[in-house]
């Protein structure tokens, strides 16, 4: 289980990590921001026009 709340000294470190190449990092930096990244995409994406409306779900996926 993921934690509440994600620890910004473990994603700074995640990212420093994926600075020097490392691709696990970006993964495990993925899985620890996913659902932040879909509450924020599903929040912006709530006033758009339902015809031109992308899904949260596939803006996150296409980000990762």
């Amino acid at each position: 289980m993921l934690p509440a709340q994600v620890d910004p000294g473990l994603v700074d470190t995640l990212v420093h990590r994926l600075g020097k190449g490392d691709r696990p990092s970006l993964d495990r930096l993925v899985e620890l921001v996913y659902r932040d990244l879909h509450r924020m995409a599903n929040r912006l994406l709530k006033d758009e026009p339902e015809a031109n409306q992308t899904r949260p779900t596939s803006l996150v996926n296409d980000l990762y």
